[in-house]
């Protein structure tokens, strides 16, 4: 029996959110990551490999 709350409000969040915004968390940290990555290679590269 999954319908344990007396009320909406005591009702726990639902599966699908939780899971969306670890996704989203997700996404967003390895996007970060890989801008990172990106603009470190910008200056460490030197410019005479890049065409």
């Amino acid at each position: 029996m999954d319908d344990w709350a007396l009320t909406d409000d005591d009702r726990p969040t639902p599966r699908w959110l939780f899971y969306g915004l670890v996704l989203a968390a997700g996404i967003a940290l390895v996007s970060m990551v890989l801008m990172t990555l990106w603009v470190a290679a910008m200056y460490l590269v030197p410019r005479t490999w890049l065409p």
